[in-house]
């Protein structure tokens, strides 16, 4: 009985041991973003995009900076670098004298967190409001579709994306055009989407 008791006190110990020491090993370790997850931005400084509406509007963003970035406040025991993709838009506002002016809006088109021991690769999609934020990459497979037609295109091998944060809660519309789906591939990054309206916007191809 002694000895089983003290095979299972051995065990425990080591098992403390073993976490213990590799908890120490990567106490305060930041791991860098991989030459495998900067290969998933599709966009490079300076590209414009330009989206056509159904109703023959036109949208102009501008891939403003990509910038790698250490995580900020406290750090977790394991925490890893992050990539973002900032892009520029100018929209049309309405100001108190009912002037309808252009504003420029700085947001995140694309980010990427490394992965770590404790953690998988993350990406988010962002564009005017809508988010598809810290996605492993393994879901979006449950959006993917063969092919998706806007208006006279066929978009092929697109992700239709919903408004989720963290992968899972949705967010519900509250204007007639916030944009409630957006298709994405991994070669133009953004290549169309959907308002509540029911406008749908198309990248224009070179």
């Amino acid at each position: 009985m002694r000895k089983r008791i003290g095979f299972f006190y051995f065990q425990i110990m080591r098992q403390l041991i073993f976490f213990c020491s590799v908890t120490i090993l990567f106490l305060g370790c930041v791991f860098p973003i991989k030459r495998s997850e900067k290969s998933l931005v599709p966009y490079q400084e300076n590209d414009k995009l330009y989206f056509l509406s159904s109703d023959g509007r036109l949208d102009s963003i501008f891939i403003k900076k990509i910038e790698v970035q250490r995580p900020g406040g406290i750090p977790d025991l394991i925490d890893s670098q992050s990539l973002s993709v900032y892009a520029t838009s100018f929209d049309s506002i309405t100001t108190i004298d009912k002037q309808r002016v252009k504003r420029e809006n700085t947001f995140s088109i694309f980010g990427v967190q490394a992965s770590h021991p404790g953690q998988k690769t993350e990406i988010s999609i962002g564009l005017k409001g809508f988010g598809f934020t810290g996605s492993e990459l393994s879901v979006l497979e449950f959006y993917r579709k063969d092919s998706v037609l806007l208006g006279d295109r066929i978009l092929y091998n697109v992700f239709e994306l919903e408004n989720l944060i963290a992968g899972k809660y949705h967010f519900e519309p509250t204007n007639e055009d916030d944009i409630v789906k957006l298709y994405w591939n991994w070669d133009s990054g953004i290549v169309g989407y959907i308002e509540e309206n029911g406008t749908y916007w198309l990248l224009e191809e070179d």
